[in-house]
């Protein structure tokens, strides 16, 4: 949202010797220096919201501003300027007091502060747009209005303008009364376009300087308020819906809110499902790891409770709704000094290399931690103990090194041997391998990749760490071996938590054959030659028996992979074997032609129960498909027969499932199709 500067001191230093500029260095008898600093920062703070909101050229970063709001709140926490929303309207256009104030949101950098506003609920995560507040009013299924925000107060009528934005529908079904709340904003690539196009009038001398946009957010909004509505159409704005307003339906909880807004014809942001089992850390990431693909800006992630009842009932204050908190993250840099460097061994044999930082706050977090790519990376920037290094947190839980800023002369880092077992290492392209495959490390991450694969809840990968770090377990195998009395023995195990383990474990003892194979880790065995080898030969004895160019022969699977199956599954007989004595393989039902060959497309969260069994796992919801003689596709196309999805999306599938007319199904839809 607002343009980062690389800084080597803490933006919270950087916050108050700007303040301290403007506090005199004597109180006089009328003004003590605390009522002067509070006039200091009030005055900053407006001059960097002038900046942002009607300049369009923020001087300063999000965290930086952040903290001068905490400052503030700390020293006077009624001031006006805190429950300031968005900026007076200054356009010419004509004014519109809105029905319902539209506020802000609070906000929090750390993991811990959204946990706290958690409190043990259901939450709903979505992504949180850096764009333009909008507010859409609707009488008898016609677009009667378009408000942009303003103040929260009031805002502008801009209903012509927004009538060229083809995601805002010009009629909605049912008569719909009511209004939608949402975020105009470009897309990334039409920002680009504009922005070269401008650039090359400034070259031409056609367009001056000033004239080139600096944000996707601001140059938004100016389209926003343009006079001539073609111009706001030339412009290409997109609009994503949040929040719906109907006079004939009361909604219980936020995921149908976004289920119905989708129903109805609006494009939404990407939003998940957060149970009270599931982490913060884990919502967020999902966000983290999306966010490249997305093609439009977002500077972090919307938490809502689900419970819309009890949403309501916290009530709002001057600034925000108490139901809502929004987890925000910067591209925020800094220089720290490396104290040492971690090595792991993964389940292929390749070391991973983390960085053990001086901790040094960034975006709200303090960091100790940072990734170092690869061993290439290492020996480019000839990275050594003690270096000062220049690292970067922007959306990951693990920051990652940008490069070395000063050498102090430590000794360069090097590894000859696996830190695990202590066999010579060999170099492969960018990384470092350990060749032994008996190596405790690469056993670790062999156990931890089989019960990711086999779905075993509950038992995640710390506690199998414990479990392998207490000899209790060296193998997949040994999981299924695994007693109450040697669970009780581990850290912060109770009676409950090794009931559970052994339960989940216990629940898998029998496997599917295509996803026993896939949980072998064998180079070349993944899921979908798995799948292949599973549907043809139904029998792991006679897959365990193929030669080469039987498999090769397969279409999709060549002469290389082929290799390396056969290989694999010779060189890991005794680890299939001691498996074979704990687990039991299923083989795949008969084919049935329930489904006729339909086509399906799986996306986000797909539930529902079917025969008695309730179904959740996405790879076996695949399976059943196939099995009922459907077909699973992986990319929307004219050929997809549905896209099956229980959850809200605004996926470049659901887009394009619009778009080709693909009929959009939940679980229990499919459940119907397969009874």
């Amino acid at each position: 949202m607002i343009k980062r500067s690389s800084f080597f001191i803490s933006e919270k230093e950087k916050v108050m010797s700007l303040i301290k500029r403007n506090v005199s260095p004597e109180a006089d008898n009328k003004t003590s220096k605390t009522e002067q600093e509070i006039k200091a920062i009030e005055a900053q703070i407006l001059a960097w919201r002038d900046e942002y909101y009607n300049k369009g050229v923020p001087s300063v970063s999000d965290t930086i501003y952040d903290n001068a709001e905490a400052r503030l709140r700390e020293l006077a926490p009624d001031s006006r300027v805190l429950t300031l929303v968005g900026e007076i309207e200054k356009s010419t256009f004509p004014k519109v007091t809105h029905t319902e104030k539209m506020l802000s949101l609070d906000k929090d950098y750390t993991l811990e502060g959204i946990e706290k506003y958690r409190d043990g609920r259901d939450l709903v995560a979505s992504s949180k747009i850096d764009g333009n507040s909008m507010r859409l009013s609707y009488k008898n299924g016609k677009l009667v209005l378009g408000a942009t925000r303003g103040d929260g107060a009031i805002g502008a009528d801009v209903t012509p303008n927004i009538k060229t934005i083809k995601d805002i529908p010009l009629e909605l079904p049912n008569g719909f009364t009511g209004e939608i709340i949402g975020e105009v904003y470009m897309k990334k690539d039409v920002f680009v376009s504009h922005l070269n196009r401008i650039k090359r009038l400034v070259v031409e001398g056609k367009a001056k300087e000033e004239d080139v946009p600096v944000s996707a957010r601001n140059y938004a909004a100016g389209s926003l308020r343009q006079e001539d509505p073609r111009i706001t159409f030339e412009r290409k704005l997109s609009f994503m819906a949040y929040n719906i307003s109907d006079q004939n339906f009361t909604f219980k909880f936020k995921k149908e809110v976004f289920s119905h807004l989708r129903t109805i014809g609006f494009v939404i942001p990407k939003a998940v499902f957060v149970p009270k089992t599931k982490s913060i850390e884990e919502a967020i990431q999902v966000f983290a790891d999306s966010r490249t693909s997305f093609d439009y800006d977002i500077d972090g992630v919307v938490f809502e409770y689900d419970d819309l009842n009890y949403m309501d009932s916290l009530g709002v204050t001057r600034h925000h709704p108490r139901g809502k908190i929004a987890f925000k993250w910067q591209s925020e840099e800094g220089v720290t000094k490396l104290i040492d460097v971690e090595v792991k061994i993964g389940r292929t044999g390749r070391l991973t290399f983390t960085g053990i930082v001086k901790p040094i706050e960034l975006s709200g977090a303090t960091i100790q931690r940072c990734t170092l790519h690869n061993y290439e990376h290492l020996e480019k920037f000839n990275i050594r103990i003690g270096d000062d290094i220049r690292i970067c947190r922007s959306g990951e839980v693990i920051p990652k090194f940008l490069k070395v800023e000063n050498h102090n002369g430590g000794e360069k880092f090097e590894i000859g041997n696996c830190p695990k077992c202590g066999e010579p290492v060999v170099r492969e392209g960018v990384d470092l391998i350990c060749p032994n495959e008996e190596c405790g490390g690469q056993a670790l991450q062999r156990i931890i990749r089989f019960v990711e694969v086999a779905e075993i809840d509950e038992v995640g990968k710390k506690n199998l760490e414990k479990f392998f770090d207490d000899g209790l377990i060296a193998t997949p195998a040994d999981l299924y071996r695994l007693t109450r009395t040697q669970l009780l023995g581990v850290d912060k195990f109770g009676d409950r938590s090794a009931d559970i383990a052994l339960e989940n474990i216990a629940a898998k003892k029998e496997l599917p054959l295509e996803r026993f194979l896939t949980a072998l880790g064998i180079k070349g065995l993944g899921r979908s030659a798995s799948e292949t080898l599973a549907e043809k030969f139904r029998s792991l004895d006679k897959i365990r028996n193929l030669k080469s160019i039987e498999i090769s022969s397969i279409g999709g699977l060549g002469d290389v992979t082929a290799d390396q199956i056969v290989e694999g599954l010779d060189k890991n007989k005794a680890f299939i074997d001691d498996l074979l004595t704990v687990v039991t393989i299923k083989a795949p039902a008969p084919k049935s032609n329930k489904l006729g060959s339909a086509a399906f497309c799986l996306t986000g969260k797909v539930e529902f129960e079917f025969e008695g069994k309730k179904y959740v796992s996405r790879n076996e919801i695949e399976s059943l498909i196939k099995s009922k003689g459907g077909m699973v596709k992986s990319t929307v196309s004219s050929e997809l027969t549905y896209l099956v999805c229980d959850e809200p999306s605004d996926s470049s599938k659901f887009q394009k499932a619009a778009k080709l007319k693909v009929k959009v199904i939940c679980g229990q839809d499919l459940a119907g199709l397969l009874n």
